[in-house]
């Protein structure tokens, strides 16, 4: 009974010597893991994050879900009511990003800063001052953090209710904010907000008068901003602001009106130029937003009208089954055929023209007739616009590269011309109508793309779309 009795002691003051180790371990791990956090990550209000966005300006699509899923972040958001000029923004950010010191993860922080909504609610006296001893001064002690400051985008119609008053106002506040933080390498600037594609597209914006941008449009501006195609140096903004205020003086609500074509079907067989774009900052996006058309794009990147390389839509194999479903529920007479073609067939130096044999298919000419044929077969009552390549900002470079060119794309030019008069049906020269040019081909084409600058970016291809958009109204007019 008593050896029971102490071998029962026995065990008893083993587990509870146990469960003493096991509580010292807890402890101590508790202790190590509060001061070193498993994932390192910023602690903001007892929650954890890798990732800050802050902001004066609400940018709608972008919230913690959104950047979660495209960018696998888990950011603390807080856009719209910032207070950047206080010392609870100051003391809060600095304390959140020092938390852990160097084991920190956060590595990005966005600043989602409106300056003139900065500028109009301090002392504009000391507003360079209070960008530094505020923002700057978060900017400059994390040199390991980069810091985003992203610009809003406002709709042509917000800036004219605007008034005279504050247009000066712009320029001041948007150079000294940028002027402020300029010595800092972690930090840099994205003003897309004087891009013509976003300020003068109204279906960018649910309610133009309040300036309420749709989210997806937000979400595509904000997606964009890391693509670092439209980072702006700090020592460009001043002049960046004060070509957009050039704008807003400038603007002319006529010469911007758009038609109405809702009751129009445009079917576009071509290139890269519609074929590698999509959404509504693609030709096809912008002339849908602006006129109501219907457009069913059949292009690709690579096409030609010769069938020597490719052959699929001009030279040989129109998808005629494909069109008919777009088309099962349009008048046939509503039915514009676009084919764009060309600047393909002038990198590779097809053959304009066969004279012996004017349907040779291998050529720029003959590809041309035989697919214009096959529409024609088809749809009886359709109209049909042949366009001419447009501006080709680095021809002469091209030429350089490859050697002497039997053809020079003027040449393509010209031969679309005679097909489409021999052809009888319209003709569009996309260098003609569409002013990019030497002196503004930067602002107009995607110069990140490649080397040969042949293709529209996005305020591009709205003005192509505009272009195109007064054309097809013309030719409407003209039928009357």
């Amino acid at each position: 009974m008593r050896n029971s009795f102490a071998k029962q002691l026995k065990i008893i003051a083993l587990a509870f010597g146990a469960l003493v180790v096991v509580a010292a371990i807890l402890v101590l791990c508790r202790r190590h893991y509060l001061q070193y956090p498993a994932d390192q990550r910023v602690n903001l209000h007892d929650k954890c994050y890798d990732s800050v966005f802050v902001g004066n300006y609400n940018t709608p699509g972008v919230d913690a879900e959104t950047v979660a899923l495209y960018f696998n972040w888990d950011p603390y958001v807080n856009t719209g009511n910032v207070d950047f000029f206080s010392d609870d923004f100051k003391t809060i950010t600095k304390n959140t990003l020092y938390r852990y010191g160097n084991k920190r993860r956060v590595k990005n922080v966005i600043f989602f800063i409106d300056p003139l909504i900065l500028y109009h609610s301090s002392d504009t006296q000391n507003y360079s001052n209070n960008i530094d001893k505020y923002i700057g001064s978060v900017v400059k002690d994390n040199p390991d953090v980069c810091f985003r400051s992203i610009f809003p985008c406002h709709s042509m119609e917000y800036y004219r209710q605007m008034g005279e008053e504050q247009y000066g106002d712009i320029s001041i506040a948007y150079s000294a904010y940028a002027e402020a933080l300029s010595g800092y390498d972690n930090m840099t600037f994205d003003f897309q907000g004087n891009q013509e594609w976003i300020y003068l597209n109204p279906n960018m914006f649910e309610d133009i008068n309040a300036d309420k941008m749709t989210k997806e449009a937000g979400l595509g501006l904000f997606l964009q901003s890391f693509t670092d195609f439209f980072v702006t140096p700090a020592a460009d903004v001043e002049t960046v602001a004060d070509e957009l205020l050039a704008r807003i003086k400038n603007y002319d609500t006529d010469k911007y009106a758009a038609p109405d074509l809702s009751d129009t079907n445009l079917v576009v067989i071509g290139d890269s130029i519609f074929g590698n774009y999509g959404g509504k900052t693609s030709i096809q996006g912008a002339l849908h937003d602006l006129t109501g058309m219907n457009v069913y794009v059949h292009a690709q990147g690579g096409m030609t009208a010769s069938s020597k390389l490719v052959g699929e839509i001009m030279g040989g194999k129109l998808d005629v089954a494909s069109i008919d479903e777009e088309l099962k529920s349009a008048d046939e007479s509503s039915v514009i055929f676009l084919v764009e073609f060309g600047l393909n067939d002038f990198f590779e130096q097809y053959e304009l023209d066969d004279p012996a044999n004017p349907m040779n298919d291998e050529t720029f000419a003959g590809g041309l007739r035989k697919g214009l044929g096959m529409i024609k077969e088809h749809y009886h009552n359709a109209k049909i616009i042949v366009t001419a390549p447009g501006y080709l900002a680095n021809e002469d470079y091209f030429a350089e590269t490859e050697g002497p060119l039997n053809n020079t794309l003027q040449a393509y030019r010209d031969t679309a011309k005679s097909v489409a008069e021999t052809e009888e049906v319209y003709f569009y020269d996309l260098s003609e109508r569409v002013k990019v040019n030497s002196a503004n081909y930067a602002y107009y084409m995607d110069t990140h793309y490649d080397e040969i600058f042949c293709h529209y970016n996005e305020n591009g291809r709205l003005l192509v779309a505009r272009a195109l958009a007064d054309y097809i109204n013309e030719m409407r007019v003209s039928q009357r």
